[in-house]
């Protein structure tokens, strides 16, 4: 297979989820990430009839489960600057036959609102943003006194592979050199607690979790990131058509082996009040 048509299947935007092999990670990080996150949506007592964001909501997955919570007399608002991921979310609300979910398109470094929700939620989505002390400053904000928030981000450098793969370590530089470029932080998770509480949060709890895998098709998540952000790599000079190619071979080739380990980036789950 010439390196053409690779690059052809590659992302036509600077953005690390936006075609068929983002997407296809996304699902399967999803899919891994629904235990820890249905147990973390346990640390707090949800109520009948609260009203809840939830902050960078994709495909609405996780407003559904949160909605489901607070019943049917609650209402949940879906918050995304990506319209695809608000369309797809609208529609999957009317197919659960749920209509008390709002979703709006909207830049949310640019979203304010003040003493709204009882509960903003947030997964994956500090780490794609320059100004994420600034942001949960307006979660903080929107938040009614007694209200909380929950956040849940990766800690990239916790991703690692066994036995060593070439592929791999070069698979990681060349995701961090993109993060250095969007001036956005890889390792968001490790740093939430300081910034939940240099926004004012009290009471502030903390945990991690640290999926990692020996077979099946969760080990595929460097390799699809990899053949996401390849258009982005190229035109930044940071790689070759070539380089993509033979990385992607090898990487794919090692996630199908039997006796080797992928380690996701650790998740840490923050949560706190505003009191």
């Amino acid at each position: 297979m010439s390196g053409t048509k690779i690059i052809m299947k590659f992302a036509k935007k600077n953005s690390l989820r936006d075609n068929a092999a983002g997407r296809q990670s996304h699902r399967i990080l999803s899919q891994i990430l629904t235990p820890s996150t249905q147990a973390f949506f346990e640390k707090v007592h949800f109520k009948k009839g609260m009203m809840g964001l939830d902050l960078g909501c994709r495909n609405g997955d996780n407003t559904l489960k949160l909605k489901a919570m607070i019943g049917e007399e609650g209402k949940m608002i879906g918050l995304d600057s990506n319209k695809i991921h608000i369309k797809i979310a609208k529609e999957k609300a009317i197919q659960n036959n749920e209509y008390n979910i709002e979703y709006r398109h909207q830049n949310i470094l640019e979203w304010k609102e003040s003493n709204t929700y009882d509960f903003v939620y947030s997964r994956l989505f500090f780490n794609q943003i320059r100004k994420p002390l600034s942001v949960l400053q307006q979660v903080y904000n929107s938040l009614q006194i007694g209200g909380f928030a929950m956040v849940e981000d990766m800690d990239f450098s916790q991703f690692y592979c066994f036995p060593n793969c070439f592929a791999f370590d070069r698979f990681v530089e060349l995701f961090l050199e993109i993060k250095k470029l969007q001036h956005t932080d890889a390792n968001i998770g490790k740093h939430l607690y300081p910034i939940f509480k240099e926004s004012g949060f009290k009471n502030i709890h903390l945990q991690s979790v640290s999926p990692n895998f020996l077979t099946g098709k969760n080990k595929r998540i460097a390799s699809l990131t990899l053949e996401n952000i390849a258009t982005i790599l190229i035109d930044e000079k940071l790689t070759t058509p070539t380089e993509i190619q033979a990385l992607l071979f090898e990487l794919k080739a090692f996630e199908k082996r039997k006796n080797t380990l992928i380690a996701l980036p650790g998740i840490y789950q923050v949560w706190g009040f505003r009191f």
